[in-house]
């Protein structure tokens, strides 16, 4: 436990000094707004942000933590180890999950080094195409989850007999998997108004989903690959 808080310890004094990172984004902006000359913030200055908020809680949390008095001497004495010790009892307690904080950190820094990236000759031109493919992604998405919407509220509505349809983010969830082909006609075996109403709907929501949306989206982003290439 001693070697790990010391480890922990350490990766938290390494972390602070990702702090540089907003603080250019912010000296960025504050020399732009000197100058008056526009500055629009790039999608790398949002992951930043997000850094050092993560790294402010962490701090937070560290602080907080070795303030307390060592509740089990004979395994925690060191201020590293009393540090190890709460999290592992906060972990267990379900209080606080210092590793959903710590993972957060590790998978920003990950995207970081991807967009740092963007800076070669290699790299850089595939992950524009995948930056304006996410862009448009996001917009087919926000289409795809209003017909999904509509398509639960219909099924909840009318085949709320069915257990299958007692939850709307459950009805959600499965039309969801109908829409990457993941599907069971059985559930409408007994519907009141005969499974081959029920059936109708499903088919309904397959071709729309499945068969039109899916494609597409498929087709959009080869589109953009084609322009972009």
């Amino acid at each position: 436990m001693h070697e790990a808080a010391i480890y922990l310890d350490d990766a938290m004094y390494i972390s602070i000094l990702c702090f540089g990172f907003p603080v250019k984004t912010l000296m960025t902006l504050v020399y732009a707004s000197k100058t008056k000359t526009e500055y629009k913030l790039k999608t790398e200055d949002f992951f930043d942000v997000i850094i050092c908020i993560f790294i402010i809680a962490w701090i937070y949390i560290y602080l907080s933590f070795i303030r307390h008095k060592s509740t089990n001497p004979k395994i925690a004495e060191t201020r590293e180890e009393i540090f190890m010790y709460d999290i592992i009892m906060a972990r267990k307690n379900n209080t606080f999950h210092f590793d959903f904080l710590l993972a957060c950190i590790a998978s920003m820094f990950w995207l970081r080094m991807i967009l740092m990236l963007k800076l070669t000759k290699t790299f850089g031109p595939l992950i524009r195409i995948i930056d304006v493919m996410l862009k448009e992604l996001g917009i087919f998405l926000v289409l795809w989850v209003i017909q999904l919407f509509i398509f639960a509220c219909v099924g909840v509505l009318i085949f709320g007999q069915l257990p299958e349809y007692d939850n709307f983010i459950d009805v959600l969830i499965m039309l969801f998997q109908s829409a990457l082909g993941s599907w069971d006609l059985n559930i409408y075996k007994t519907f009141s108004m005969g499974r081959h109403f029920g059936e109708f709907y499903h088919i309904i929501v397959i071709i729309i989903n499945m068969v039109l949306l899916i494609n597409l989206v498929i087709a959009i982003l080869s589109e953009t690959y084609t322009r972009l290439s």
